[in-house]
């Protein structure tokens, strides 16, 4: 509640992003669809992009990992090698 106003106030971002249509949140998934990343993952593997890879982490680091992306500064995308036995 604000004080001397006497009412709730919502976050602003919430009402803009359920006024989003569908497709426009489709575009900002974290679970993107296969068809939606089949153009980027070819172009990766002709070379035509390269992802920026800053480092890559063994699984045991992940806490580390946590530590250095809160800190801010990140250039490129933190890997996380997992090896399967």
């Amino acid at each position: 509640m604000l004080r001397g106003v006497g009412r709730a106030v919502a976050g602003g971002c919430s009402r803009a992003r359920d006024r989003a249509s569908p497709q426009s949140r489709a575009r900002r998934s974290n679970n993107p669809s296969a068809d939606r990343i089949a153009d980027p993952t070819r172009a990766v593997q002709a070379g035509t992009i390269r992802p920026v890879i800053d480092t890559v982490f063994p699984v045991h680091d992940i806490a580390a990992v946590h530590r250095r992306l809160e800190s801010g500064g990140v250039r490129g995308k933190y890997v996380i090698g997992v090896r399967l036995s």
